[in-house]
């Protein structure tokens, strides 16, 4: 599968993957809450002790295999009832919607890295196979950050294609 992607359609990795032709589905793996991270709180742009909701969530296809892993993060004051949502069955940028909190705009960031161990497991590939590392923070139509999301797909089950424009 091939995604084309141009610089205003680059959002969800639900996205992503639709638009090539895949019909993903979620299983979280974890959700929490902490504090104390200064790497997660500085791209939140938040104090280190300000609370963090995190979501970690595998995708797969309709024939169940991981394509994907997603880590998402958010300041867990903008969405204080975000721990009740099962994001399996939920979309996590209708449910910021309804909060009037839906990224309307990303700065991000494409990598391709080597897996590894923790990651080879997680995406059911061998360490140091070569996965796409997409890393984004989102933005409200206020400025304000609510996301930062990094995500690795399996470079074996999907290839994507990029037109960036100025």
């Amino acid at each position: 599968m091939v995604g084309i992607f141009d610089d205003k359609t680059f959002s969800s990795i639900s996205t992503r993957l639709n638009a090539s032709g895949i019909n993903s589905y979620s299983k979280v793996i974890n959700k929490s809450t902490f504090n104390g991270y200064s790497s997660i709180s500085s791209k939140l742009n938040i104090p280190k002790d300000k609370e963090i909701f995190s979501l970690t969530r595998q995708r797969l296809n309709q024939n169940k295999e991981i394509i994907a892993l997603e880590y998402f993060y958010t300041p867990k004051n903008l969405f204080p009832d975000i721990a009740e949502y099962d994001f399996s069955r939920v979309s996590l940028y209708d449910y910021m919607q309804k909060k009037n909190l839906k990224p309307s705009f990303f700065d991000r960031k494409l990598t391709i890295i080597p897996a590894s161990n923790s990651l080879a497991e997680m995406l059911n590939v061998k360490k140091n196979h070569f996965v796409y590392c997409f890393e984004f923070i989102g933005f409200s139509k206020e400025n304000q950050i609510v996301e930062y999301t990094k995500s690795y797909i399996d470079t074996s089950k999907i290839k994507f294609e990029y037109t960036l424009t100025k």
